[in-house]
């Protein structure tokens, strides 16, 4: 299939924001007097901010102070892209492709495309300010797809975790999961991947 329209998700996909955000998730706990393993914490984040909130059992005033702080980029190591993410995204566009940015992070994803580089080859971002139910629920991407005019034969969703591919099969468009090992034996993925250049041979 000969993909023209890319959707994708930052944390994880796009931007290696897991460590900065376990960190700033840690740094809030222990103000608070909680010890928290960071390795857990980064491996309930990476799955959903909602697991680490129930697991430890966070107020709504500590979730708004955690969300508001790791913002801040107080907490090491800062948010970065992933080494080859800016010029797979620079790649596709020369040949043609448009960008879309689908988050459930908030307007800070424009600000770190911006400060990243990466914001000139994006067409269009959702944030979690747009107002659209969660992922894997298909609003947020069926929103791009009739906003854009995409052919979603030719529409492809990239993202690390099942829900991001998910989201995007319920919105009729094929998914790719990044994947760090082997891919879920039960996933709904079009493409496994494991390093984002991939997406330059499909």
């Amino acid at each position: 299939m000969h993909y023209v329209n890319y959707i994708w998700d930052f944390d994880g996909t796009l931007a290696d924001s897991y460590p900065h955000t376990a960190s700033a998730f840690c740094d809030i706990m222990a103000k608070d007097g909680v010890t928290v393993d960071r390795d857990e914490a980064e491996q309930l984040l990476r799955t959903s901010l909602f697991l680490a909130y129930e697991r430890y059992g966070l107020t709504q005033e500590q979730v708004d102070r955690f969300l508001a702080y790791e913002k801040t980029e107080q907490s090491q190591p800062p948010i970065r892209l992933y080494p080859c993410a800016l010029d797979v995204l620079r790649t596709l566009y020369g040949r043609g492709a448009r960008h879309f940015l689908a988050t459930h992070r908030d307007e800070a994803a424009k600000a770190y495309l911006e400060k990243l580089g990466a914001a000139p080859y994006f067409t269009d971002v959702v944030t979690r300010q747009s107002g659209f139910p969660y992922k894997p629920d298909p609003a947020c991407v069926l929103y791009l797809i009739k906003k854009h005019g995409l052919d979603p034969r030719h529409t492809l969703m990239v993202g690390d975790r099942e829900l991001d591919v998910a989201c995007g099969r319920r919105a009729g468009i094929d998914g790719c999961l990044l994947v760090e090992a082997d891919p879920p034996a039960d996933t709904c993925a079009a493409f496994c991947i494991r390093d984002l250049r991939e997406l330059l041979d499909l």
